[in-house]
């Protein structure tokens, strides 16, 4: 799968064969695909040499779409969207087990043998990943790492945001449209995709009190952390950079030693970001119990740390500003 093609040669190729694609429709008077109105193009009554040449814009546009995107961006899109098995390949640590520095890699015999699972199993998900650039065959019968797999393996920061998506949020997804049918109003944080798989797996019947998103993240350290690595590594994207927080709002206009209470402020980047450089403001960071134990101590900003969801009512009256910053994303992109 991997390319040794330059972003000119695959994208010669596209135009050369879209140009051989709309040449043919011209010439038959037919009607150009569209997005809109749903003209399709129906490859199978085409001539072969035109199929041939739909089939090569496909296949090269996606790997120019996937070379201009890089290592994380493939890691990203598989993780949410493949029709693979990712979570056995993140359970089991199957990045880590295929050799570095070995571009023959290993065979799926000992790959099988390492981590216990049958062979054959072991080949259909580790292929459907290949698909996807996620690790390469180079010979048959064994698997070495791509791009991809090689930043997964090295990279702890991209294997916490591997099992977020896969292991938590990718799991939850399936769990939507159960949650939504049982209790439609979706008011409650009990009520939630996270809430009734989790209830599901610990075996609670559905009129059992559930656990929140929170509690379970409270209580299962692995989940947890993942999560502050999620979030950390959003920071650094510049679409949602606390550059955009610090220069968006006139903060120099709130009245010297007005409050601003951050909700569910983490260990409190945001609000530092903000009192470097708004001297004339105190900042309370609120977030939940085992997030502000282990918030480090600031001592050259007016910075506290209060312990409190804020999903219970607001304990701090009378404060300024109430910041709730949150970010919709997918991963980061570089």
């Amino acid at each position: 799968m991997a390319t040794t093609k330059t972003f000119e040669e695959l994208a010669a190729s596209i135009s050369k064969n879209t140009a051989i694609a709309g040449e043919y429709l011209r010439q038959n008077n037919l009607p150009t695909p569209s997005l809109i109105d749903g003209s399709a193009l129906d490859t199978t009554s085409l001539p072969s040499e035109i199929q041939a040449a739909c089939l090569s814009v496909q296949d090269v546009s996606l790997e120019l779409h996937e070379l201009v995107q890089g290592p994380r961006a493939i890691l990203m899109n598989f993780s949410t969207n493949a029709k693979a098995d990712a979570a056995t390949i993140f359970q089991f640590g199957i990045p880590q087990r295929i050799p570095l520095n070995d571009t023959e890699g290993i065979t799926y015999a000992e790959l099988a043998r390492q981590t216990g699972l049958a062979q054959s199993a072991l080949e259909t998900i580790l292929r459907a990943a290949i698909v996807h650039r996620v690790f390469r065959e180079p010979t048959q019968g064994r698997v070495a790492h791509s791009a991809a797999s090689r930043l997964w393996a090295t990279d702890p920061v991209v294997h916490d945001l591997m099992g977020l998506k896969i292991l938590d949020n990718g799991l939850h997804v399936g769990f939507i449209a159960q949650a939504l049918e049982r209790y439609p109003k979706a008011d409650e944080p009990t009520d939630s995709a996270a809430a009734v798989l989790h209830a599901a797996l610990e075996g609670k019947q559905p009129q059992e009190q559930r656990s929140t998103w929170f509690e379970i993240l409270e209580r299962e350290p692995a989940r947890s952390g993942r999560a502050r690595t999620a979030m950390n590594m959003m920071d650094k994207r510049d679409g949602v950079s606390l550059r955009h927080l610090v220069d968006g709002y006139d903060w120099a206009s709130l009245p010297t030693d007005s409050l601003v209470v951050d909700l569910g402020g983490g260990h409190g980047d945001a609000v530092v970001a903000v009192a470097s450089k708004f001297l004339h403001l105190k900042f309370l960071v609120q977030d939940l119990p085992q997030t502000i134990a282990t918030a480090p101590k600031i001592i050259h900003l007016p910075v506290e740390f209060l312990a409190h969801s804020f999903l219970d009512p607001q304990p701090t009256k009378g404060a300024k500003m109430y910041l709730f910053r949150w970010v919709f994303h997918n991963w980061p992109d570089k």
